[in-house]
C-alpha cells in the first residue's frame, strides 16, 4: 500500500495534559468554544509519513470554516505541520511519523486552538464528536483497512501496517465517520466509516484522540494543569496506558 502513507506514533504520558472531563465542563460553562464538523478540504500526504501534520490542517480547515473564515488550507500546510511537529519531537526533518500531542502544541502555538486533551476511549470520542465537534484519531492501522467494504466501512483485520492519524467528524448509533487524507478518491468521497466496537479496540491499543477548544477571549486565562487520571476501557492506570 506504497501509496498511501502512515506515520502515526503514540505520545508519551504527559502528566501536564488536561482531562476530556475538565474540556467538557469549560465548553458547558461557556468558558471555551469547542470547535466544528465541517471538513472543507480533501488533502493529499501521498506515501509520506506525514499524516499527523496532514489531519491537523484538515482539522484547521474546518476551525476556520467554524470561524467564518474561508479556509485555504492546501497540501503544503500539512507539510509545513509536519515539519513543525518534527521540531517539536526534537527531531528536526527526519520523516518517521509523529505523536498527536506534537501536533497539539504545535496548533496551540500558532493560535488555532487554547487548550486540549488526549483521551483514550471510544466513549470520550464519540460524546466530544456528538455535541462539540471533529477529533483527531491516531490509531494502528491494518490492512483490511486501506480498502473500505461495499458498505464504505473500514475493518482492523490483517497485518498491522503502522500507526495512522484521521479526523473523526460524524457519528451514528454505532459507527463514525472518518475523513482521511488520501485525497478525494480514497473510499466514500475521501472517507469512510468505522464501526464502534472497532474504534474501541484500536484506542485499547495505544491508541488516542485529540480533544481541543478555543478560551473565549476576556473571560479567563487558562486553567491551572492537572495530572491526568485516565481510566481505560476494562482497566485504570495513571499513564492512560495500558
Amino acid at each position: 500500500m506504497s501509496e498511501y502513507g502512515l506515520g502515526w506514533r503514540p505520545s508519551p504520558f504527559d502528566a501536564r495534559d488536561w482531562k476530556p472531563e475538565t474540556l467538557r465542563a469549560m465548553v458547558k460553562l461557556g468558558v471555551v468554544k469547542p470547535m466544528a464538523w465541517d471538513t472543507p478540504v480533501w488533502l493529499y500526504q501521498g506515501n509520506k509519513p506525514r499524516c499527523v501534520g496532514y489531519s491537523g490542517a484538515t482539522f484547521w480547515a474546518s476551525a476556520g470554516s467554524k470561524a467564518g473564515i474561508k479556509p485555504d488550507i492546501t497540501n503544503a500546510d500539512g507539510d509545513m505541520l509536519y515539519a513543525e511537529c518534527k521540531i517539536e519531537d526534537g527531531e528536526p526533518g527526519v520523516e518517521n511519523g509523529s505523536t498527536l500531542r506534537s501536533l497539539a502544541k504545535v496548533l496551540k502555538r500558532r493560535g488555532i486552538i487554547d487548550a486540549y486533551s488526549l483521551t483514550f476511549n471510544c466513549t470520550d470520542v464519540k460524546e466530544w464528536v456528538s455535541n462539540y465537534g471533529c477529533v483527531i484519531l491516531g490509531i494502528w492501522w491494518y490492512t483490511g483497512m486501506f480498502n473500505p467494504d461495499d458498505t464504505g466501512t473500514i475493518h482492523p483485520t490483517g497485518l498491522k501496517e503502522g500507526g495512522h492519524a484521521i479526523l473523526k467528524r460524524a457519528v451514528e448509533e454505532a459507527r463514525g465517520r472518518l475523513h482521511n487524507t488520501w485525497a478525494r478518491s480514497w473510499g466514500d468521497d475521501g472517507e469512510c466509516w468505522i464501526m464502534d466496537f472497532d474504534l474501541a479496540d484500536l484506542l485499547d491499543d495505544q491508541g488516542e484522540a485529540l480533544l481541543a477548544v478555543k478560551i473565549e477571549a476576556g473571560i479567563l486565562p487558562a486553567p491551572v494543569r492537572r495530572p491526568c487520571f485516565v481510566k481505560r476501557i476494562g482497566k485504570a492506570t495513571k499513564k492512560g496506558r495500558g
